[in-house]
């Protein structure tokens, strides 16, 4: 089959319904095309099997992908990225600007699930959100769910206690004022607030750039940032640290040429402003921009493996869920509270004790004057 290019590189809400693996699915008609859809639950089942990715030291590969894949409108845009993907190692892959429209779980040709939310009568201004899923992750998916035009989420069974949330943004763009990004990070944190699980994972188009980590950031951030960061990648880099989530593309070293994850249609600008962030930084193994998987988007895919260690994370979630966060924005509002109460622990201490113990009691004194909600 030949590529249909468009542009690009190489060519140069609310109340979001359920689409459970146990609902019927509707049809996702594109602006100048129909998909059949099943209109019965698609194969693969609800029902955790046995992981037959797991090792014989208990450990199972999980590579999760997120891509702005700047339109699937049309059946040829389907069939050539399912084409690209071809020898691809994958699980799972985010998508943002599907610009399909309609809403629903679809059975690709090899069994590959398509989940999409786009335009409807109801919701003229979506770009499109949603989860191409492999055959053999299926039986895995509990629940794909979208809560807005904007973030959509799955739940992942990967044993019988042993949860993870996958959730797949596609952030405003600097034309769209400060309030439409709160709502993106209000819906992200209802997701995250409300299905706790030992594993999650946030990933996509944050159009964002987070640059290089500052002082502090040493708990959510590696060393390999690109460019500098603006307004939008300081509140991304806020809401990380407020909820302990990992930044995967700034801990592996890569050549130069493969930081950036968008591209300017002159080609003269390359920025980082795709992400994937864990819970959990034990499990990233790797994450690295893809360039063999190329649809003729302005944006480059990227993967992160992943590797867990199921019946460890499980005891290290219950360890992690009767620590006390801390509200960032909160902190920031009593600023000057905090100080006091920093100087106040350090003011009957010797200079070696006040070394050994700064960061603990930082932490301790935000804790106190900042917790996150529960």
């Amino acid at each position: 089959m030949e590529k249909v290019y468009i542009g690009g590189r190489r060519a140069h809400g609310h109340n979001g319904r359920n689409i459970s693996c146990n609902s019927t699915s509707k049809s996702i008609e594109g602006a100048s095309s129909s998909y059949d859809v099943l209109q019965s639950k698609p194969s693969g089942s609800c029902k955790m099997d046995e992981c037959n990715k797991s090792g014989h030291n208990g450990k199972t590969e999980i590579n999760i992908c997120t891509y702005n894949v700047r339109t699937l409108r049309n059946k040829e845009n389907i069939e050539s990225l399912l084409e690209e993907l071809d020898g691809f190692k994958w699980d799972v892959i985010g998508l943002a600007e599907t610009k399909i429209h309609g809403e629903g779980l679809t059975e690709l040709e090899g069994g590959v699930w398509l989940y999409n939310r786009g335009k409807t009568e109801q919701d003229k201004n979506a770009k499109g959100i949603g989860f191409l899923i492999h055959t053999k992750f299926k039986d895995y998916v509990k629940e794909v769910k979208s809560v807005s035009n904007r973030v959509a989420y799955m739940m992942v069974q990967l044993t019988g206690k042993t949860e993870m949330c996958i959730i797949q943004v596609y952030a405003p763009t600097s034309d769209y004022d400060d309030a439409v990004v709160e709502e993106l990070y209000e819906d992200i944190n209802k997701i995250m607030t409300d299905f706790p699980s030992t594993y999650t994972i946030l990933m996509g188009d944050f159009n964002a750039k987070i640059g290089q980590r500052e002082e502090g950031e040493e708990n959510i951030m590696g060393t390999f940032g690109l460019g500098e960061r603006n307004k939008r990648g300081v509140r991304m880099v806020e809401f990380a640290m407020e909820h302990n989530l990992n930044v995967a593309n700034t801990y592996f070293k890569k050549h130069k040429t493969r930081y950036w994850t968008w591209e300017s249609p002159n080609r003269k600008h390359k920025n980082q402003i795709d992400y994937i962030l864990s819970n959990q930084r034990g499990i990233i193994q790797n994450c690295e921009v893809i360039t063999s998987v190329d649809i003729a988007s302005d944006n480059r895919m990227i993967r992160a493996t992943l590797k867990i260690n199921k019946r460890l994370a499980r005891l290290k979630f219950i360890q992690n869920k009767k620590k006390r966060r801390i509200n960032i924005m909160k902190l920031k509002e009593n600023r000057e509270e905090f100080q006091l109460k920093i100087k106040n622990r350090f003011a009957g201490l010797e200079l070696e004790e006040q070394c050994n113990m700064v960061t603990t009691i930082m932490l301790e004194e935000a804790r106190a004057v900042a917790p996150a909600e529960k």
